[in-house]
């Protein structure tokens, strides 16, 4: 059985007890402050050395190219802008229509990715030069919307 305080009823509170209090700071505990390898403490004017890759990326220019497919299931292609450090593609109407994409002529409707309806695929950290994209779309008079940022 325990009283209020969860103590058991019998038990004797004694000074060689063990008391924790919860807003005392312990005589024996030490802080540690990070220091550079002179003994000077880390500020505003002496930095804490960090090792890190940085990207600092020149994306800059975003070029958007919308192009309308008419037939379904046809091979159509979209050259690339030089020096194209991102990208997205997306169909533009809300149809249940699917692209296939790929980067060779003649593969968009057996070696290819695909986006969903109501998707979009974003590449990002890229340089590319010279590529081409060639998509196919499962519907009609329907337009496909690039970005591309160099």
């Amino acid at each position: 059985m325990t009283n209020a305080r969860g103590l058991p009823k019998k038990e004797v509170r004694s000074r060689n007890k063990i008391e924790q209090h919860e807003h005392e700071d312990q005589a024996d505990a030490r802080r540690v402050v990070p220091v550079d390898e002179t003994g000077n403490f880390f500020n505003s004017s002496n930095r804490f050395p960090v090792d890190a890759i940085i990207n600092i990326s020149d994306i800059d220019t975003p070029n958007i190219v919308n192009v309308p497919v008419v037939t379904a299931n046809n091979e159509v292609s979209q050259v690339v802008p030089n020096n194209t450090k991102k990208f997205r593609i997306r169909l533009r109407e809300s149809q249940a229509a699917v692209i296939k994409f790929c980067f060779a002529s003649g593969q968009s409707g057996s070696n290819y990715f695909t986006i969903n309806p109501g998707s979009q695929y974003v590449e990002d950290g890229i340089d590319l030069v010279g590529k081409t994209i060639y998509f196919q779309v499962t519907k009609p008079n329907v337009t496909v919307e690039f970005l591309f940022w160099t």
